[in-house]
C-alpha cells in the first residue's frame, strides 16, 4: 500500500484506508472532497488533484465530461474515449473514472468502437470499476475498427496500425534520450510530444476506412493537413543551421540522433504500409503526407541534434579495395 510507510499501527493504516476509499468514491462520482475535510487531507496526502469537480458531491465536471484520474491528476475528458487521437468525442455523463497514480490507460484504435461509450478504471472490482484492458474479444485473432467492422489481425490495415504503434514507441524513447541535451533537447522533445499526437490522429483515421465508415465517424477521425505544414515549417528552421549535405551519412550521432534515426525508418515502413489503403481510397491521402514529411523531419531533427551537441556526422565511404 502506497501508505504503509506514513502510517505504523494497524488502527492508523484501517483509518486511512477508509477515509482513502471515501475519497476515492468522491473521485470516482466526479466530485471533489469539501475542503477542509479528512477527505480532502487524504486526497492532497496522496497526492491527488483533483480538477473535475465542485466541492463536495453536487456538481460533475465543468461542459459534462468524464473526470479521469490519470497518474496525479483528475481531469475532465470530452466525452471519453473515441476516435479522433484516440480521444474525444461527444457529450460525457459526468463519470469518474479514478485510474491508480503513475498508470496509463491506453485504448488500441482497434477496439476503439466497443470502447468509445466506456469509461476506464484500474480500480478494484464492483459495479463501477469499468472496461478492463483485456477483453478477450480478440483471442480468435480478429479485431474491430473504428467503424465496428471486425477483420482479422494480419489484415493490412492492422499492419499499418501496429506500424505507426511501433514508430510511436520509437519516438517515446528519443524523447526519454532528449533528458540532459540542453535547449535542443528541450525543442525536438516538444516536438516529439505534439508528432507523438498526430500519429495517434493517424491511427483514428486509419481505423475508419473511407466508404465503408458512417460519414460523421470519418469527419471525427479526418487528419487535420496542418499537421504537415507545421512538420515543414520545423525542417525548414532546422535547415537554416545545418551546413549543407554533400554526401550520405551513417545513421549516428548519439543516443538522440540515433534514436532518431530508427523512428525515421520505422517511419518509412509504417508509409509502406499506409500507401496501399490510400491507393484503395480507404485513407485520405493527406495521412500519407503527414507520414512522408515525417521521415524527413526525421532525419533533420537527427543530424541537428548531432550537429548542435558538437557530434561530427560519420559519412558513407566506398569499399577499400
Amino acid at each position: 500500500m502506497l501508505w504503509r510507510g506514513l502510517y505504523s499501527s494497524p488502527l492508523q493504516r484501517r483509518g486511512l484506508q477508509f477515509a482513502s476509499r471515501k475519497a476515492f468514491d468522491l473521485v470516482q462520482r466526479g466530485c471533489s472532497p469539501p475542503k477542509g475535510s479528512n477527505h480532502a487531507a487524504i486526497a492532497a496526502a496522496r497526492g491527488l488533484v483533483i480538477e473535475g469537480g465542485g466541492e463536495g458531491c453536487h456538481s460533475p465536471p465543468k461542459g459534462g465530461g468524464t473526470a479521469s484520474l490519470v497518474g496525479k491528476n483528475v481531469m475532465a475528458m470530452d466525452g471519453g474515449l473515441g476516435g479522433g487521437g484516440g480521444g474525444g468525442g461527444g457529450g460525457g455523463g459526468g463519470k469518474a473514472a479514478a485510474v491508480a497514480p503513475a498508470a496509463v490507460v491506453e485504448v488500441s484504435h482497434s477496439r476503439v468502437s466497443s470502447a468509445a461509450s466506456a469509461t476506464p478504471s484500474l480500480g478494484g472490482g464492483g459495479s463501477n470499476s469499468g472496461f478492463k484492458i483485456y477483453t478477450k474479444t480478440g483471442d480468435l485473432g480478429t479485431s474491430s475498427l473504428y467503424n465496428g467492422e471486425r477483420r482479422r489481425k494480419d489484415d493490412p490495415t492492422f499492419e499499418a496500425l501496429g506500424d505507426v504503434d511501433e514508430l510511436n514507441s520509437a519516438l517515446g524513447v528519443a524523447h526519454a534520450f532528449c533528458e540532459g541535451c540542453g535547449t535542443v533537447g528541450d525543442v525536438i522533445r516538444m516536438q516529439i510530444e505534439e508528432i507523438q499526437s498526430r500519429l495517434l490522429d493517424v491511427g483514428s483515421a486509419v481505423a475508419t476506412p473511407i466508404g465503408r465508415s458512417a460519414t460523421r465517424k470519418i469527419d471525427r477521425t479526418r487528419f487535420d493537413p496542418r499537421a504537415v505544414e507545421r512538420l515543414e515549417r520545423w525542417i525548414d528552421a532546422m535547415d537554416l543551421e545545418l551546413p549543407q549535405l554533400r554526401a550520405f551519412i551513417l545513421p549516428s550521432g548519439g543516443l538522440v540522433s540515433a534514436h532518431l534515426h530508427v523512428a525515421r525508418s520505422l517511419c518509412r515502413r509504417a508509409e509502406r504500409r499506409v500507401t496501399p489503403l490510400v491507393a484503395e481510397n480507404l485513407v485520405d491521402d493527406v495521412v500519407g503526407r503527414f507520414l512522408n514529411r515525417l521521415s524527413d523531419f526525421l532525419f533533420t531533427a537527427a543530424r541537428f541534434v548531432a550537429f548542435k551537441i558538437g557530434h561530427t556526422e560519420v559519412v558513407y565511404k566506398k569499399a577499400s579495395t
